[in-house]
């Protein structure tokens, strides 16, 4: 049960973190969307 709310929670949280980042990303660490979004999902793949 636990195992199965781990996916579920983390797809979510990193699909409002891809948001926030494409939103602001200067305020996060001034480095371009395109940067930190195909990182992030190479990273999960």
């Amino acid at each position: 049960m636990l195992q199965r709310r781990e996916p579920q929670r983390q797809i979510p949280s990193e699909g409002k973190r891809q948001m926030l980042y494409l939103g602001r990303p200067q305020d996060r660490t001034g480095s371009p969307p395109a940067v930190l979004a195909p990182q992030r999902s190479g990273s999960k793949i």
